[in-house]
C-alpha cells in the first residue's frame, strides 16, 4: 500500500515524495509531477511519467454501516485516464540496473551519465526532447538509491551512501554481527548491488557466492533473530557461528532466477513473516534450556535441526516461484 507523501524541504518550499511501499512512487509540488515505474520485484527503473500537474490524492471513501457498496462509486477503483500532456521517458540501465540513458517515446535520447566505479557520476547530461519539450531530472542511481541534492549524497533506505568515498556515511544498523567494516557498501559495486543498505557479504562469501550470480546470502536464522537471542547463542557455544554457512543458503535474487532453478522461493528484501516463525521456535528451545529441560548440546542439535529443516523448505522446487515474506 503506498505510504502518504513526506514533504523535505527544499530551497523554494517543500517536495512531497509519494512512496510504494520502499519504492520510490513519485515526486510532485506545483510545478507538476514525475512518477517512476520500476521492473517487477526490484528497484530498477524502467520509466518516467511526467506530468504538468500535481499527483492529486484521493481521499480513501469511509462506507457508513447498512449502506451498500457498489464498487463503480469507489474512488479508489477508478482507472485514472491519461492527461493529455503527460510525457513518458524510458530508462536504459546496465547490468545491474543502474540507469545510462533515458529515451523519450521517439526514440531520442535526453538523459545519459557516466560514473566511476563506486558511483560518482563523472558526467550526467539532459537534453530538452524535441518531441515532449520537456527535460527529464532522473535523481536515480545505483540500485535503490536517489540522489539528495543538498547533501550530494545518496539516499539508500536504511543509511545514506556517500559515492566520492564508495562507503555509507552511518554505522550498519546491527552493528558489528554485519560484520567488522561497519561502513562498508559491498565488495565489488560492479557486480554486486545493496538496495537497501543492508548486505549479508561476509555469509555470501562462506556461502562460496560468486559476484553476479544473481544469488542473495539468506541467513536460516535471520541476523536480527540471531542478535537478539546473542546471550543464548553464546552461552550453548555457538558464540561467533552466525554467518556460517551452516546458517545459510544462497537463494535466487529473482522470479526469473527462480524459474530457471526451478525454486519456488527466492530472496528480494525483508522477511518479516520467516523472520517471525523462526524467532518463535528460537524461543522454544531457549525456554528448554534455560529452565534445564535440555542441555548445550542438546540445544545446538535443535537449532541445528532447525536450520535444516528451513534450508530445505526453502529449497522446494516450484514453477511458479513467490518471493520470501
Amino acid at each position: 500500500m503506498p505510504h502518504p507523501p513526506s514533504q523535505p524541504s527544499t530551497v523554494c518550499g517543500t517536495l512531497p515524495f509519494g512512496w510504494d511501499g520502499d519504492q520510490l512512487a513519485y515526486e510532485s509540488n506545483e510545478a507538476g509531477a514525475t512518477q517512476y515505474v520500476y521492473e517487477p520485484k526490484s528497484f530498477v527503473p524502467l520509466a518516467q511519467y511526467v506530468t504538468a500537474q500535481p499527483v492529486m490524492g484521493i481521499q480513501t471513501p469511509v462506507w457508513k454501516e447498512g449502506e451498500p457498496y457498489v464498487p463503480e462509486q469507489d474512488p479508489l477503483q477508478r482507472m485514472p485516464e491519461r492527461q493529455s500532456d503527460a510525457r513518458l521517458f524510458y530508462y536504459h540501465c546496465d547490468r545491474i540496473g543502474t540507469p545510462l540513458l533515458m529515451s523519450d517515446e521517439g526514440g531520442e535520447v535526453v538523459w545519459e551519465a557516466s560514473y566511476r566505479a563506486w558511483g560518482e557520476a563523472r558526467e550526467v547530461i539532459a537534453r530538452a526532447s524535441k518531441s515532449a519539450g520537456v527535460t527529464p531530472r532522473n535523481p536515480i542511481r545505483f540500485q535503490g538509491q536517489q540522489e539528495d541534492a543538498e547533501t550530494g549524497l545518496r539516499y539508500n533506505r536504511n543509511r545514506y551512501y556517500d559515492q566520492e568515498t564508495g562507503r555509507f556515511i552511518s554505522e550498519d544498523p546491527i552493528g558489528l554481527a554485519g560484520g567488522i567494516n561497519l561502513f562498508q557498501y559491498a565488495p565489488n559495486p560492479i557486480q554486486w548491488i545493496d538496495p537497501r543498505g543492508l548486505c549479508s557479504s561476509t555469509l555470501n562469501r562462506n556461502l562460496g557466492g560468486v559476484t553476479g550470480d544473481h544469488m542473495q546470502a539468506h541467513h536460516l536464522i535471520p541476523e536480527e533473530i540471531w542478535g537478539k537471542h546473542q546471550a543464548f547463542f553464546d552461552d550453548i557455544g555457538m558464540k561467533g557461528k552466525r554467518d556460517s554457512k551452516e546458517n545459510g543458503l544462497l537463494m535466487p535474487d529473482s522470479e526469473q532466477k527462480a524459474k530457471s532453478m526451478k525454486r519456488k522461493f527466492y530472496h528480494c528484501g525483508s522477511h518479516a513473516i520467516y523472520s517471525a516463525g523462526i524467532n518463535l521456535q528460537v524461543d522454544r528451545i531457549e525456554s528448554a534450556f534455560k529452565r534445564g529441560a535440555i542441555d548445550a548440546a542438546q540445544a545446538r542439535d535443535k537449532i541445528s535441526q532447525l536450520q535444516n529443516t528451513s534450508r530445505v523448505l526453502l529449497m522446494s522446487p516450484g514453477a511458479s516461484p513467490v518471493r520470501l515474506t
